[in-house]
């Protein structure tokens, strides 16, 4: 979902120019003496027409850019009227006054006569007849209003769910980055409870860690080199504090430098297979498998359970998965494959993602 809105920036410029084009080449291709060739741009009223048109193609742009967002969304309706009136005044008057036309003045003196009792029932008719005609615009000029204004409110709504989608995605990333810094410190205090002389480089390995989570956590996509980077270094960190007891088997493999993801998304799955998987009692075995193929990344997680009782009492492991799902959704909607095994021996995940 959040990728798609890249793909409506590219639309909306694609439409934008659409519209431009074909503002500007109307007057030509409905013109009556488009045989002409060149020579129809000598015709005056062709070249008031044109010249409307070329109005209406900046009005269109203005009112897209400007009139609407400043105006219409403020509810300034006065000065928006006033605005609507002074542009249209613009487009049907300035061409008239710009070009003019001796013939046009002729055979208009020709029917001109005196009026008896006011204004004649053809006069009425006619004015209403040439402001419902083409030569008026003021149909066009309506329509593209109402066109910029459809487009510029469609953007807008657009707009907003963007932001709510962003806003939802921080406060997933709010809840994944504590719960992985309180599982880290807790290791380190074990490693200092026993002394141990791993204590200073897990210390230096956390701090990257969170120096990596700070600076791309507002991030929508990076590099998965990077991403893999991070899944490395925290593998390695969480290994300082695994004894003989857990076995752990890793696979890293794919060319990771020329594709993207959503930064912290796999994170969730791979903490809590050494959340659940390792035990200074117990033995137990840990499986972690990221793999690239055809632009299809695979992880593959594995890991005994050894903590049956606090695993049914604890609730994070959930709730890692459904902020992970949550971000499955918002970037790669229909993209991914989520499967989850679990029972009391052993956790399973498998994860496939169609990368863009």
């Amino acid at each position: 979902m959040i990728g798609d809105f890249k793909i409506l920036e590219k639309q909306k410029l694609r439409i934008n120019v659409l519209i431009g084009l074909g503002l500007t080449t109307i007057p030509i291709l409905t013109s009556p003496d488009v045989n002409l060739g060149l020579e129809l741009f000598k015709v005056a009223p062709f070249q008031r027409n044109f010249l409307s048109y070329q109005l209406l193609t900046i009005f269109f742009f203005t009112s897209y850019y400007y009139i609407i967002p400043n105006f219409y969304f403020n509810k300034k309706w006065l000065y928006l009227v006033l605005i609507l009136i002074v542009g249209y005044l613009l487009v049907i008057k300035f061409p008239q006054f710009l070009i003019s036309d001796f013939s046009v003045h002729k055979s208009n003196n020709l029917h001109l006569r005196p009026l008896r009792d006011g204004v004649s029932r053809s006069t009425r008719f006619g004015s209403i007849n040439f402001i419902l005609s083409r030569d008026s615009h003021l149909l066009h000029f309506i329509g593209i209003f109402f066109l910029s204004l459809y487009l510029r409110v469609n953007e807008r709504l657009t707009e907003i769910n963007n932001e709510k989608l962003l806003t939802e995605i921080a406060y997933l990333k709010s809840q994944i980055n504590p719960h992985f810094l309180f599982n880290t410190l807790n290791s380190l205090f074990a490693l200092a409870l026993t002394k141990s002389d791993k204590t200073p480089q897990a210390i230096l390995q956390l701090s990257d860690l969170m120096r990596y989570v700070i600076t791309q956590n507002n991030q929508q996509f990076i590099a998965l080199d990077k991403e893999v980077g991070y899944l490395k270094s925290f593998i390695d960190l969480q290994k300082l504090r695994l004894t003989k007891k857990t076995t752990l088997r890793t696979e890293f493999r794919g060319d990771f430098e020329n594709q993207e993801i959503n930064p912290l998304m796999l994170i969730c799955i791979i903490e809590n297979a050494f959340k659940y998987g390792s035990d200074v009692e117990n033995n137990s075995e840990i499986e972690i498998s990221l793999v690239l193929e055809d632009n299809i990344l695979k992880l593959n997680v594995t890991n005994t359970i050894v903590k049956s009782t606090e695993r049914i009492k604890n609730q994070s492991t959930s709730l890692g998965l459904k902020n992970t799902k949550k971000q499955l959704e918002l970037f790669y909607a229909n993209k991914y494959k989520l499967n989850v095994v679990s029972n009391m021996e052993y956790f399973k995940v498998n994860l496939e993602i169609e990368l863009k």
